[in-house]
């Protein structure tokens, strides 16, 4: 009977260790989501800026073109 009462404390432990385990992995990858869509808009955001720079230079080279010419 002490035997099987060890085996169950036992069991529960490792099922409240696992569960504790699985919290902390959900957590973090809640959190990775996050960081993720942080660089995601990060990223968009960069991308409107190179297209704007790319607009501008190339506004002030056919400028420069027709001024040279």
């Amino acid at each position: 009977m002490q035997k099987i009462e060890n085996d169950l404390n036992n069991l529960g432990a490792r099922i409240d260790f696992l569960l504790d385990t699985y919290h902390q992995i959900r957590g973090e990858n809640d959190n990775l989501k996050e960081k993720i869509i942080s660089m995601d808009n990060e990223i968009l955001s960069l991308k409107e800026e190179l297209q704007k720079k790319e607009s501008d230079y190339l506004e002030v080279s056919k400028k420069l073109e027709k001024f040279l010419s």
